[in-house]
């Protein structure tokens, strides 16, 4: 025991005098911490108004109302008058359906809610002999986000909530007596709306089989075995955990493009700055993993992975992949790709470029870890 200490404090004394070897313990104490630091901040109430409201659904309506007995009835437009001033979700209102759901195709929006042309007159149908269920069409972009059907419920109970006040305030305003039955028709009808939305869980299920494809890639600097491995998720994916890929030679395309990207990244950062960039490696693999989007939707982080986010690599390996499971949206797959690419030449830049300046600077700090006489 008096040995132990004796080379605690022989080692205390080393590290006072170095001041490298005080920066490096100090990287070492920190570093691990950033780990649980970002990935609580980045899942800081992902479920709050402050958050869901940053979540974009579109509502567009072709419904021109009816008429009963004389009186003009356009709950469809109440019903978006009301969630004009309802801050649970980002609602947004595009001039046309169509523009709703080619948004929601390109991933401008999470979802959309359409409201059909016959959807006021069905909805008072029951006052007639032909009874017609109204419907709201659903549209939700099945690529962006997994997490998304659990925030797209608030978008589901704010549109019955909406539906239901609508309603109540069209008898109380207008005095329709025959209308009395019509908030408990509603709630059936409703039921209708729900089951749409709610399917939308089980089809976000076949997206979880894509989450860590990439954390193989992070703990080897030799290009051919990252590829290799690669290859073994790939494989895995498909024929092991057995995944619902679309298009399966992209899907191995996407991640051997991924991996080589963030293997010559991580080694150019090493070679560049030695101890200081593998440091630096492990830090930038953090905020990816907590700030990418890669589990909550980007819209619900903090605002600082919000601006930082578009930056990073993960985002458009991620996308690419999602495009191969979920289904190609136009030439979005190459362009993401492309994007990843462009980390090649940033990685080359460093490797080769900022490698000779620094040379020196990285043996000082070598040598002066030798010196400390530290195990670091």
């Amino acid at each position: 025991m008096k040995n132990i200490l004796r080379v605690f404090q022989h080692d205390l004394n080393k590290i006072r005098t170095n001041v490298i070897a005080i920066v490096v313990l100090i990287g070492l104490t920190i570093i691990p911490s950033l780990y649980a630091w970002f990935n609580i901040l980045s899942n800081w109430d992902p479920y709050g108004s402050a958050s869901t409201s940053r979540i974009q659904v579109a509502v567009a309506t072709d419904d021109s109302g009816t008429n009963i007995n004389g009186i003009e009835l356009d709950i469809s437009t109440k019903i978006i008058d009301s969630l004009k001033g309802n801050d649970t979700i980002g609602w947004v209102f595009p001039d046309s359906s169509q523009e709703a759901i080619d948004g929601v195709y390109s991933g401008d929006y999470y979802a959309a809610l359409i409201i059909p042309a016959d959807f006021s007159s069905n909805m008072v149908s029951f006052l007639s002999s032909d009874l017609s269920h109204p419907e709201i069409q659903y549209y939700c972009n099945q690529k962006k986000n997994a997490i998304a059907p659990k925030i797209t419920d608030k978008a589901k109970t704010a549109v019955k909530e909406q539906v239901n006040s609508t309603l109540q305030s069209i008898i109380s305003n207008n005095k329709i007596d025959s209308l009395d039955g019509l908030s408990s028709s509603l709630s059936d009808n409703l039921s209708t709306i729900q089951n749409v939305l709610s399917s939308v869980s089980s089809i976000y299920s076949e997206m979880n089989g894509n989450a860590n494809d990439f954390s193989a890639a992070i703990s080897n600097s030799r290009a051919s075995l990252i590829e290799t491995q690669a290859l073994l998720i790939v494989l895995g994916n498909m024929f092991y955990i057995r995944i619902q890929c679309k298009y399966p030679i992209r899907f191995w395309f996407a991640c051997s493009v991924a991996s080589f990207v963030f293997t010559l990244f991580m080694y150019s950062l090493t070679v560049a700055f030695e101890n200081i960039g593998e440091a630096l490696a492990i830090i930038i693999m953090v905020i990816q993993v907590a700030g990418s989007g890669g589990t909550f939707p980007i819209e619900v982080l903090p605002s600082v992975y919000q601006s930082i986010y578009k930056y990073l690599p993960f985002p458009y390996a991620m996308d690419a992949l999602r495009e191969t499971i979920g289904g190609l949206y136009g030439s979005y797959y190459w362009k993401c790709l492309g994007s990843l690419c462009i980390y090649v030449l940033i990685s080359l830049l460093i490797g080769l470029v900022l490698y000779k300046p620094f040379v020196k600077m990285n043996e000082k700090i070598e040598h002066s870890k030798e010196k400390s006489g530290v195990m670091l």
